[in-house]
C-alpha cells in the first residue's frame, strides 16, 4: 500500500505544478493510469506487462486532448477574450 501512496502523492504533485490555479487538467486521467499498474503489481502480474501501462500513462494526456480538449481550449480562449 505505501507504493500505491507514494504514487498517488506523486501524481498530486505533478498536478499541482501543471495546473497551480487548480483547474482539471489530464491529472485524474493519468492518476487512473498509474493506479491501475500499482494495482496490476499488487495483484501479482508481471512487471514487464505493468511498465507497459505505465508507458501508456503519458498517450492518455494525447487521447484526452483529442476528445475534449479542443472545446476545453476554446471555451477558455472565448472566456478571456475582450
Amino acid at each position: 500500500m505505501l507504493e500505491a501512496r507514494v504514487t498517488l502523492a506523486m501524481a498530486r504533485g505533478i498536478r499541482r505544478v501543471l495546473h497551480p490555479d487548480g483547474q482539471r487538467g489530464r491529472g485524474p486521467q493519468i492518476a487512473a493510469v498509474l493506479v491501475a499498474s500499482v494495482v496490476a503489481a499488487l495483484s501479482g502480474i508481471d512487471v514487464a506487462k505493468c511498465l507497459v501501462l505505465l508507458i501508456l500513462a503519458p498517450a492518455t494526456i494525447v487521447v484526452g486532448y483529442e476528445g475534449r480538449g479542443y472545446r476545453y481550449e476554446a471555451e477558455a480562449l472565448g472566456a478571456n477574450a475582450v
